[in-house]
């Protein structure tokens, strides 16, 4: 039975500390901490990575950028890493992880997402070098927004969200070991014409020796679906194989 109110404020006291613990466990398990494996196919290297976000004395995780320590082990021996980077995270984004061959060369790389905003986010990169037996951060596909990996035609495509009607897309291959962009799509933002009609600029550009060069420019009105002979021939560039119409 609670008689006064020093009773009553170490009572508020206690469940506090509790809290303030409980809170703390889940910090540190759930924020800090994350870790994954990269399980390469035969002789290749088989590794545990381990993540872990340093705290800023106490600041929001979620808004202030903390130091990111990753530790590479080899998963048949995890007492000493073979490879330690030091990177940076905003909050716990750096969780968001993907495994892939992100250049197309027969080993497993890594990325984890760096910023998001409400549509586009874009990605840390580490790559694996097989000559130097580590990963090694690659700056250019940290430039592409929501980058997605196609290992058969072994293209990489990212798409820029601009608003509800406009955005860019882009094709990229690796050529000769650096990351070019073979094909740029555009979707402009769309201008009244003044008769209750949006007009919309499309835009291809195509890789032609060494140069992306314009290969179609043309305007539709703005319509749900994008629906239309000009937006259906704007489309078709989407196919990689796709060169344009031939002149009869």
């Amino acid at each position: 039975m609670i008689t006064n109110e020093s009773e009553v404020s170490d009572i508020l006291t206690t469940e506090q500390d509790t809290n303030t613990s409980l809170e703390r466990q889940l910090y540190d398990n759930n924020d800090i901490y994350y870790s994954f494996e990269i399980l390469n196919s035969n002789d290749k290297p088989q590794l545990h990575i381990e993540m872990e976000a340093i705290p800023n004395n106490g600041e929001d995780i979620w808004e202030v950028e903390r130091e990111l320590v990753i530790s590479i082990f080899n998963i048949n021996n995890m007492e000493v890493p073979i490879q330690l980077i030091y990177s940076n995270t905003l909050g716990t984004l750096f969780r968001d992880v993907e495994i892939v061959d992100a250049n197309f060369d027969g080993y497993l790389d890594f990325n984890y997402v760096y910023t998001r905003g409400t549509a586009n986010y874009f990605c840390t990169f580490w790559l694996w070098d097989p000559h130097q037996n580590k990963f090694v951060y690659n700056d250019q596909l940290g430039e592409l927004s929501m980058p997605s990996f196609d290992e058969e035609n072994q293209i990489i495509s990212a798409y820029w969200h601009g608003s509800a009607a406009s955005g860019d897309d882009g094709f990229y291959r690796f050529i000769d070991g650096q990351l070019k962009c073979i094909r740029y799509f555009s979707k402009c933002y769309p201008d009244s014409n003044g008769n209750g009609e949006y007009i919309q600029k499309l835009i291809v550009k195509d890789l032609v020796n060494g140069e992306l060069i314009e290969v179609f420019n043309k305007e539709a009105v703005l319509v749900d679906d994008f629906e239309g002979e000009v937006y259906e021939e704007f489309f078709k560039w989407f196919d990689i194989e796709y060169k344009g119409e031939k002149v009869k």
